[in-house]
């Protein structure tokens, strides 16, 4: 089986029996709510919870705390919550490995599905709730956090945005395996594959030459290029009938690894929704770990991603426009 596909069959299997207990465990929490029920202001509530239980860890840890995110959302489909909700669960895998040294279970991006609900991604952070648990129990932390109120007219966006404040907090708390330039590198080498087989779709495409390696890229440079690309990303799907979130970024000269991690995810998964548009028929593989890379050499596998992606949108954007699902 996929292992993309065995981890979303693990999480679908873990939620009634674990998710369950550790979602009761909590003070005042609402009965759970049958699949077909969840709601986005479900999905924040156990979001919120989840921030609160992180925080008791960080406070035993003496990590600085984190309030704010490097980037802000607007529209945000179900789809791009779950990815990072996937995102968060393999950081969260990470720390408890860091702080018990026990591995978990393999934790890399499930294979998209075509019409993720909130449910999805409520499962998600009640497995990855469970794993901080143990990471509470190793250390003697024994309180529960009161379960958050329902807040009514919830979007999918604030749970986005409310987990990317969460992921960035666990960023920090990673001190002793922390996410790398090599990390970013494997990350964006799978986004490149998802955009070469789209690419390779259309007839006639030209080869495109590898960029010139710059020396002295930082992970600034890269999070800022990867802004960029994001925006070519959108235009392709806007101009194919596609829903895409609006994103707007603060960067800054402190970005470390992690945040430009955390929106290569978003990159990756954007790309694997329309690899299953354009070509679901064509194998795609995550990336390997590549070794040791520097930000510059993200910079140039980046950059060569991007260049493929400004082809596509001018054929994308060019007379007769067509969907995705008319393109030979």
């Amino acid at each position: 089986m996929n292992r993309y596909l065995g981890l979303f069959f693990l999480i679908l299997f873990l939620i009634p029996l674990k998710a369950f207990a550790s979602w009761q465990d909590h003070e005042n929490a609402p009965p759970l709510p049958a699949t077909e029920h969840i709601r986005p202001k479900h999905v924040y509530a156990l979001a919120s919870l989840l921030a609160e239980e992180i925080e008791s860890v960080r406070y035993l840890m003496g990590i600085t705390k984190i309030n704010d995110s490097l980037l802000q959302v607007v529209d945000a489909e179900p789809r791009e919550v779950y990815f990072q909700a996937v995102n968060l669960y393999g950081k969260i895998n990470r720390l408890h490995h860091n702080l018990t040294a026990r591995s978990l279970a393999d934790h890399d991006l499930p294979a998209i599905q075509q019409n993720i609900r909130p449910a999805d991604v409520w499962g998600v952070l009640a497995v990855t709730l469970d794993q901080l648990d143990e990471i509470k129990d190793e250390y003697g932390i024994s309180t529960h956090s009161p379960f958050p109120d329902l807040r009514e007219k919830i979007l999918p966006t604030d749970v986005y945005q409310s987990l990317l404040v969460t992921i960035r907090q666990t960023n920090q708390m990673l001190e002793e395996r922390p996410y790398t330039h090599s990390d970013v590198y494997q990350e964006i080498s799978t986004a490149l594959y998802c955009t070469l087989n789209i690419y390779n779709s259309f007839p006639g495409m030209p080869i495109q030459k590898q960029p010139v390696l710059q020396p002295g890229k930082t992970a600034t440079d890269v999070f800022i290029e990867l802004i960029y690309t994001y925006q070519t990303i959108r235009n392709i799907m806007r101009a194919s009938g596609l829903k895409t979130l609006e994103l707007s970024a603060t960067p800054s000269p402190n970005i470390k690894p992690g945040d430009v991690y955390d929106l290569a995810v978003l990159i990756t998964s954007e790309l694997k929704f329309l690899h299953s548009k354009v070509a679901s028929q064509k194998t795609l593989h995550d990336a390997a770990y590549p070794g040791i890379q520097f930000p510059s050499h993200v910079f140039q596998r980046l950059t060569y991603l991007h260049k493929h992606l400004h082809v596509i949108q001018e054929k994308m954007l060019k007379p007769p426009h067509r969907t995705w699902e008319q393109q030979p």
